[in-house]
């Protein structure tokens, strides 16, 4: 694990492959271990959930657990970690595609700002272009089977190259701004507003184009386990259902300026309470779905790369389940503040 192993002490720490708590505690309420990346605001859905009323009026205690994106797919499917916030990878679809009960159901929050940042070491005295990206060393939170590839492969097919006349970093999310900054990769994402704001002061990066493609693809998304599909879907409906709440009703609109929210933001992402304002540009989607066939794009892209896919044939519409999700909707669930 990177630099974003250490979570606040403030949230609830669950040992890393612990395991789930599956019976109801003395008081009728049931534990989730929620895995997250990093703590950034692109997870912030995560990182709020042990706070939040609409997850204690179901009963649901919620504990945060850091955990690389490769390493959550062993424990979701073995049932050691019940949901993990964060980028789907190739790593995905091969583990579906191999019998894993490994699910997308809800979508994370989406930012149409965020860029790639190019290290002005790394580019030296070229001048730069998107023709400099060839054989450049790009970041990767999952290798070349990263979500990253979807953007990567749309910024590149204009200019005749492909992801595979690249070379990839695979490092932690935290791990982004000292390796741009020293060089060590040539273009990577920054996690969060505050990383940008601290490349941009040192002067030792700039900001590239746009890494958020197709348009109001989230760059995290809520994926469920054994224990939240197989074991106990109803609790798995009950925290989809807490999720629709929580999108519906916290956060749209000005909702970094929301005083009952700001200090669990600000808690959270362990910054002070006044910088909150200043750090969210993530929207969340009214209508709690995801865009039509992007699991089948990403699928498309990680098959033009070589021994990035481990089977034959398609499992794009195995890997999302919409039904918790389309079910939330329908009640309509009422916030639970």
């Amino acid at each position: 694990m990177g630099t974003a192993a250490v979570l606040s002490a403030t949230l609830v720490l669950a040992g890393c492959g612990s395991g789930s708590t599956s019976e109801a505690g003395s008081d009728g309420t049931k534990t989730i271990t929620i895995g997250v990346p990093a703590v950034a605001e692109f997870v912030l859905g995560a990182l709020l959930a042990p706070d939040l009323q609409e997850f204690k009026s179901r009963g649901i205690n919620v504990k945060i657990e850091n955990v690389a994106s490769p390493d959550a797919l062993v424990l979701l499917a073995t049932g050691k970690l019940d949901a993990f916030m964060g980028p789907i990878s190739a790593g995905t679809f091969n583990a579906v595609a191999g019998g894993s009960d490994i699910k997308i159901v809800a979508p994370g929050g989406t930012n149409n700002d965020s860029t790639w940042w190019i290290s002005k070491k790394a580019l030296g005295s070229e001048k730069y272009s998107m023709q400099a990206w060839k054989g450049k060393k790009i970041y990767t939170s999952t290798g070349a089977g990263s979500y990253v590839m979807i953007s990567l492969a749309h910024l590149l097919e204009p200019v005749g190259l492909k992801v595979t006349d690249l070379q990839f970093a695979q490092i932690p999310p935290d791990d982004v701004v000292p390796a741009l900054q020293s060089g060590a990769i040539f273009a990577g994402i920054p996690p969060s507003q505050s990383a940008e704001d601290a490349l941009r002061k040192s002067g030792t990066a700039f900001s590239g184009p746009s890494a958020v493609w197709p348009e109001n693809v989230s760059p995290a998304f809520l994926q469920f386990g054994k224990r939240l599909l197989e074991d106990d879907p109803e609790l798995g409906q009950q925290v989809v259902d807490a999720y629709y709440d929580v999108y519906e009703h916290r956060f749209q609109g000005d909702y970094a300026n929301d005083k009952t929210l700001q200090p669990m933001i600000a808690k959270a992402l362990q910054v002070p309470q006044a910088q909150v304002p200043t750090l969210l540009r993530m929207t969340y989607p009214t209508n709690f779905d995801l865009p039509q066939g992007f699991a089948t794009n990403a699928e498309k892209v990680w098959r033009s790369i070589p021994d990035v896919l481990s089977y034959d044939g398609s499992v794009a519409d195995k890997v999302v389940d919409e039904s918790m999700m389309a079910k939330a909707r329908e009640q309509g669930s009422s916030s639970g503040s």
